[in-house]
């Protein structure tokens, strides 16, 4: 617990103590209907996986996404989810990508943001590439700390079921519980 509570300090003191912004850590949570597309915490999506639909009854998913300014509107970097795919609690599925994100305005922590990435998801019963697009708004808590809701849209570009046939469907996701953190 003592080593938790160190790391929240350095990470809070690293947010407060840089004055640059270069780097952006969001954290989005809550429940998502297809974990693997969805890729965030939000609501409602589905996959077709031959002919059945599945994914819609996720109870939870935790995604973080990293990003680097290159420039006064341009961000780049990679992004993280991880969620449960069933009720039950017994299988996790996870999405990974790159990400590009470009803001509407100069200061970052206030600003309107569109985005896209492509994704590597493992939802537990198929892999698949999946196009990421994100829509949001930030609103400046702190100097560091932003409220960071969005929209997020994933669809399955190419993919297989392991017991075969394709992974198609899309997923948009409402991501109402984002932060981000400046440093």
């Amino acid at each position: 617990m003592k080593k938790v509570l160190v790391t929240i300090a350095l990470l809070g003191f690293g947010f407060s103590a840089q004055a640059d912004h270069n780097y952006e850590i969001q954290i989005n949570g809550g429940t998502t209907g297809m974990a693997g597309l969805g890729a965030q915490g939000g609501t409602a999506g589905t996959v077709t996986i031959n002919d059945d639909k599945v994914g819609d009854n996720t109870p939870w998913s935790l995604g973080a996404e990293v990003y680097k300014s290159m420039g006064e509107n341009l961000q780049v970097g990679g992004l993280l989810s991880l969620a449960d795919t069933d009720t039950t609690g017994s299988d996790t599925t996870f999405a990974l990508g790159v990400v590009a994100r470009y803001n509407f305005d100069a200061d970052h922590r206030n600003s309107m943001f569109a985005g896209g990435g492509l994704t590597f998801n493992d939802i537990g019963t198929g892999d698949f590439i999946g196009l990421h697009l994100q829509f949001g708004k930030r609103y400046a808590l702190s100097d560091t700390i932003t409220y960071t809701p969005n929209v997020t849209y994933t669809t399955a570009v190419s993919g297989e079921f392991d017991g075969g046939g394709d992974i198609e469907g899309s997923s948009i996701v409402i991501n109402l519980l984002s932060f981000s953190g400046f440093m």
